[in-house]
């Protein structure tokens, strides 16, 4: 696999795994790049007919244990798919599809469970409290979902650059 397969590889999986993308979004992406190629590798074919965000996973790291057969990871950065998760969590929430307690809780677990830093679980935890204690923990002089605004947003802008290259550009995998 090309750098820009392990790049697109991990983005699928960071929106599969944060439940972003629909059944139909990932296999409609699979569809249209299995028309495009010229060659379909399997973890393609099999994340076309994944029926659940299980399977898709499961075809998705296929892929990725191809491109580690081949060389192909270790040719390339890896993208943070950490942050790409929490960057699609937050979107989720922004479309209405968890509340801000449970969007705190998932991430904040994620930051744990990934040992990430940037920012650490603690920070998540911190609103999340102020959110079930009623209250502030400390002075501030922007609103609770400003503040939780501000954690996810690198993340956010992670999320949505992806979305956009696959979006402008859905040959990228292949090319």
């Amino acid at each position: 696999p090309r750098s820009c397969d392990i790049h697109v590889n991990g983005y699928l999986w960071a929106a599969v795994e944060a439940r972003f993308f629909a059944r139909g979004e990932w296999r409609a992406w699979a569809d249209r790049r299995i028309v495009e190629d010229a060659t379909v590798p399997a973890w393609l074919s099999a994340l076309s007919t994944a029926s659940n965000p299980h399977d898709a996973l499961r075809a998705i790291g296929e892929g990725r244990q191809e491109a580690t057969r081949t060389g192909g990871l270790r040719a390339v950065e890896e993208p943070d798919t950490t942050s790409l998760r929490l960057g699609f969590l937050y979107l989720r929430h922004r479309r209405g599809e968890t509340d801000l307690a449970t969007l705190l809780t998932v991430a904040g677990a994620l930051a744990d469970g990934t040992n990430y830093d940037h920012p650490p679980c603690e920070d998540f935890y911190l609103i999340l409290n102020e959110i079930d204690r009623g209250g502030p923990m400390g002075p501030s002089s922007k609103p609770l979902a400003g503040r939780a605004e501000d954690l996810f947003r690198p993340h956010v802008a992670s999320a949505l650059h992806w979305l956009s290259v696959l979006a402008v550009q859905p040959g990228l995998a292949g090319d």
